[in-house]
């Protein structure tokens, strides 16, 4: 009975447990991209939405958190939640998401430690997103998004494959969008948020109910 529920656990579909943080940010003290943050939300897996946060609120909610969108003024170490408040890259945890998008106008210039690229497994972000050169490639940043999630989250496809597929379709977005894989090294054994959830909640309580 205990091997049966175990098996079945692991069957569930892992975007019933993957949880995610959305950070629509400040642009002159009101929500200036909402077509960014509707088109996230409509990915990304049980989506917790902060709208110009509070950085402790940000901190707060991503704790638990795998996947990462934040659409904000910034750079590649600070960006504005909401006015006034700045949250910074070294306030996040080394490859704490799994996934990452980091929609600051300069968010993935530089993948340096302790930048934000460094909070991810996987990463995808701006970079000098305001210069003339990155002009035709902003008109078209929504739908390169709406690709690289579809590929992502509907499809299945690697985040190197979605990213891949979006740039295929947007080219005018080479070097204004990037993507960097941070991957953890062999010997460190990472326990996600997902496989904390499931071994020490819900298989407990599947095990417990089955033996009554």
């Amino acid at each position: 009975m205990k091997l049966f529920i175990f098996i079945m656990v692991m069957l569930l579909p892992y975007k019933l447990f993957a949880t995610s943080v959305i950070v629509s940010g400040d642009d002159y003290q009101n929500e200036g991209w909402i077509q960014w943050r509707l088109s996230a939300e409509s990915y990304f897996y049980s989506p917790s939405t902060l709208i110009m946060p509070l950085t402790h609120d940000v901190l707060t909610v991503s704790q638990s958190s795998e996947y990462y969108y934040a659409i904000a003024h910034g750079y590649y170490n600070a960006m504005e939640p909401s006015w006034g408040e700045t949250l910074y890259s070294e306030d996040l945890n080394k490859q704490q998401f799994w996934f990452a998008f980091f929609g600051h106008c300069d968010g993935l210039c530089s993948t340096a430690p302790r930048t934000f690229a460094d909070s991810a497994v996987h990463s995808v972000g701006y970079c000098e997103m305001n210069s003339e050169y990155c002009y035709d490639c902003w008109n078209n940043a929504v739908w390169f998004q709406e690709v690289l999630f579809n590929e992502l989250f509907i499809n299945g496809m690697s985040p190197q494959e979605s990213f891949d597929a979006a740039m295929d379709q947007y080219p005018q977005c080479s070097g204004c969008i990037r993507y960097h894989h941070n991957p953890i090294p062999e010997n460190e054994e990472v326990i996600t948020p997902v496989e904390n959830v499931v071994v020490n909640t819900i298989i407990p309580m599947l095990i417990l109910n089955g033996e009554n």
